[in-house]
């Protein structure tokens, strides 16, 4: 049997949870070890599973999971182009009666483990980095702008041992977010788009 195939049977898959079975925190960790395993598969199998997807689904299962914790904002290609993001999502805090609104871009880390392809984008036939734009936009809606990387190493001791939130695992580096506005090397770090 090919590899990717017993490889493939033999992984349990993570199963959306229904609304109000899980906290927000607990299907955000579940986020990332179902991007870690899905990215696995992927490589595996030698089939694409690219950033697209995994956004689509992590925010459908966000926004359908909790409701009245999440909204998710998925933005179109032009969309994207004008604010240089994948997706706006807002946080609610009931008990503090407040909302935190958050610009994102995706980048998916390459079947090499080497690159997260594209950091340093143009957007369309301009000189504009994709960077910059979704710098400016979230200054201008005065929100925290983030990278979301979707990560799978096969090399595990790459992984940082602090990552983890859960119980020392290598699947909470799955999906890690970088708070572009707090990051004073973010620019240097996205033109040579290494790991």
């Amino acid at each position: 049997m090919h590899r990717s195939r017993r490889h493939f049977i033999q992984r349990p898959q993570c199963v959306a949870a229904y609304r109000g079975q899980l906290t927000l925190d607990s299907s955000l960790r579940l986020t990332a070890h179902w991007a870690w395993e899905r990215r696995l598969t992927a490589k595996l199998a030698e089939l694409p599973f690219g950033e697209e997807t995994i956004t689509e689904t992590i925010l459908l299962d966000l926004a359908t999971q909790h409701p009245r914790e999440i909204s998710v904002f998925p933005f179109h290609s032009r969309m994207e182009g004008r604010t240089g993001a994948d997706w706006g999502w807002c946080f609610h805090d009931s008990a503090a009666g407040r909302f935190t609104r958050m610009l994102v871009q995706a980048k998916v880390l390459d079947a090499r483990d080497q690159t997260y392809a594209r950091l340093d984008r143009t957007i369309g036939n301009t000189s504009v980095r994709q960077i910059d734009r979704l710098l400016e936009t979230a200054r201008q809606r005065r929100c925290p702008a983030l990278y979301a990387f979707y990560n799978h190493l096969s090399d595990a001791s790459r992984v940082p041992s602090s990552v983890c939130t859960c119980f020392g695992c290598l699947q909470c580096w799955g999906f890690l977010s970088l708070s572009l506005t707090l990051s004073a090397s973010c620019s240097a770090e996205a033109e040579s788009g290494r790991l």
